[in-house]
């Protein structure tokens, strides 16, 4: 088992640093090249800090579901009769967990680095010159992975020891499905009392940046995120565990009613006596179809007409003709020029224009100005970032991502900082090619400046199935460990079984369909109440939101569109597939002995 611990942290190595690769990176501009802020010991603590729920989720899975030893038995006996204490035995069992850590996090770190630099090198960049942070924060998450290990290694030589037959007999006695009790209730109620904190401040308070209330309000918001992730993993996903049995059942029923009675005898057999081992693995997949639903994530935001190419600013005194020129720009439908003034925040320039100039252009940005007359539309959470002397929003339309801002013009006063053109491309043409031409055209131009939507930068979708193969095939790394030791358990009980008469072949086919039924359950699980939970907290977000200036116009349009239902529904199915698949394949490849076959077998080899 040591080997597949290793096996399964590398895993979890690759995924962790091949979520910071740029799968969709193209030709764009510096802002490609350019690296976050310079990686400091306080983002250290926070990537841990983000990194810690994950990281024990993975050390969960090294010792409880996959069982890891140091050692084998009989090394581990000859250890203690020698005097190796338990302390001794612990550090020895860490080192050995750290270097496997850091062999595994290293072969990870070189392949995303390879990738890293194919990505770079096939798409027109020079190598390591694009996203350079990430390789630090890459180095880090392998050191995590690498401790992970390590703690579970210690906690497996430091925890009680367990006899061969005691080991056996815990993975084969069945589970007694506990309900959910006062704790359930009490985390109800917490959840309660803090949503209604939140929406209790935010309707009393009115809007107040930076005030206590905005602190009070975040508390609360933590404080029913945190109950409402235990719910989901205390309530719900044991729910689920409670529920394999039935669906094991049904799938009996179903059978015997296809005129498959052997197929449906043993089914039968196998759902009235469901094993702790199974019950583990439903836990850890619908954990982690929890985290897969809880991290897909929509923007929430107004989003710009998708004719919008990008906005260029100019000085007031500027020779005149930018419109003109920008106009010329093959692809080019129209351009809207308009006053502009800086905010306190220089990332969010404020550009005063009348919604007439964007009928039929950009409809949407229009609507929200004619809205919510005074309020910015902008991509910021604080309706502080965009005040700046005269300049005084009544609040923020959240705009789903970019740089500039927008005001309706007839609502503001004062003179203009500068002047803004805002580029509407022609149905059908390329606006990369528009924003390349753009560059070209302001880059001798002194005091001109470009600010683009969000996402401007992302590549065509011919680069998505790169990224979507790689996630699935590091998710079938993490779920193989998890489907063989659940069928490692319950091919015991289907050996006993067949020395007792039942066909081979059924009894594999019922531990395919079995451990389908388990995915099944525990995803489903783990997918709603992931998607439950980000939608709760996006709502009460928005509620928190509001004490800034945030405006949202529907809370319960805003929690349904934060949830990415394509992605969380695709990687449920994914999940669900490939821990069927990992099961028939597994079963079919395996060897049916029953326990006094197996204890026999390990006494010859000794």
């Amino acid at each position: 088992m040591r080997r597949v611990a290793a096996f399964v942290a590398g895993a979890a190595a690759a995924a962790a640093m091949g979520a910071t690769l740029d799968w969709n990176l193209r030709e764009c501009a510096d802002v490609c090249g350019m690296a976050p802020e310079s990686l400091t010991w306080f983002s250290v603590g926070v990537i841990a800090l983000y990194a810690s729920v994950p990281m024990a989720l993975l050390t969960a899975v090294l010792v409880w579901t996959l069982g890891i030893r140091p050692a084998a038995p009989g090394e581990a006996a000859v250890r203690v009769a020698l005097g190796e204490s338990v302390a001794q035995g612990t550090a020895r069992a860490a080192l050995t967990g750290l270097r496997d850590g850091l062999a595994v996090a290293t072969a990870a770190y070189l392949v995303t680095g390879a990738i890293h630099v194919a990505l770079e090198t096939t798409r027109g960049w020079a190598a390591f010159s694009t996203d350079t942070i990430y390789w630090a924060m890459r180095g880090i998450e392998g050191i995590l992975v690498a401790l992970c290990l390590a703690t579970a290694h210690a906690i497996a030589v430091w925890r009680p020891r367990r006899t061969p037959v005691e080991r056996l007999r815990e993975d084969l006695a069945p589970y007694a499905p506990r309900r959910a009790g006062r704790g359930a209730v009490v985390l109800a109620l917490v959840a309660a009392a803090a949503a209604a904190a939140v929406v209790g401040v935010a309707l009393v308070a009115g809007v107040v940046p930076a005030s206590p209330a905005t602190a009070t309000a975040g508390v609360a918001w933590t404080v029913a995120a945190v109950a409402l992730v235990a719910l989901a993993l205390g309530v719900v996903v044991p729910a689920a565990r409670r529920a394999v049995p039935h669906a094991v059942a049904a799938a009996a029923g179903l059978s015997d009613r296809l005129d498959a009675p052997r197929l449906s005898a043993v089914l039968a057999a196998r759902a009235a006596a469901p094993t702790r081992s199974g019950g583990r693995a439903v836990m850890v997949l619908g954990a982690l179809a929890f985290a897969v639903a809880a991290m897909s994530d929509a923007p929430t935001g107004l989003h710009q007409s998708e004719r919008f190419v990008m906005t260029v600013t100019e000085p007031t005194d500027a020779a005149p003709g930018t419109a003109a020129r920008l106009a010329a720009i093959n692809g080019v439908a129209a351009v809207v020029t308009a006053d502009a003034r800086a905010g306190a925040d220089a990332m969010h320039t404020v550009v005063r224009v009348d919604p007439a100039t964007l009928a039929g252009l950009d409809d949407a940005l229009a609507d929200a100005l004619l809205a919510h007359p005074g309020a910015v539309v902008a991509p910021t959470s604080t309706v502080a970032d965009v005040t700046n002397g005269d300049l005084r929003p009544t609040g923020i339309v959240p705009l789903a991502g970019g740089d500039a801002a927008f005001i309706d013009a007839a609502t503001t006063s004062g003179p203009p900082s500068e002047l803004a053109h805002l580029i509407y491309a022609a149905d059908g043409a390329d606006k990369r090619a528009i924003i390349a031409a753009v560059g070209g055209a302001i880059d001798d131009a002194p005091g001109m400046g470009a600010l683009y939507p969000d996402g401007w930068q992302r590549g065509a979708p011919d680069a998505v199935p790169g990224w979507i193969l790689y996630r699935v095939a590091v998710l079938a790394l993490l779920v193989a460990p998890l489907a063989a030791g659940a069928m490692r358990a319950g091919a015991r009980e289907a050996a006993t079984m067949a020395a007792l008469g039942a066909e081979a072949t059924v009894v594999r086919s019922a531990l395919a369909v079995e451990g389908l039924a388990l995915a099944a359950m525990a995803c489903g699980a783990g997918i709603a109440s992931g998607t439950a939970t980000r939608a709760i907290l996006e709502a009460l977000g928005a509620a928190q939101a509001s004490l800034d200036g945030v405006i949202t116009d529907s809370y319960l349009g805003t929690a349904l569109a934060s949830v990415a239902w394509s992605d969380a529904i695709t990687w449920g199915v994914t999940m669900v597939a490939v821990y069927g698949a990992v099961s028939a394949l597994i079963a079919a490849g395996m060897h049916l002995e029953t326990p006094a076959e197996a204890l026999r077998d390990l006494a010859v080899a000794r």
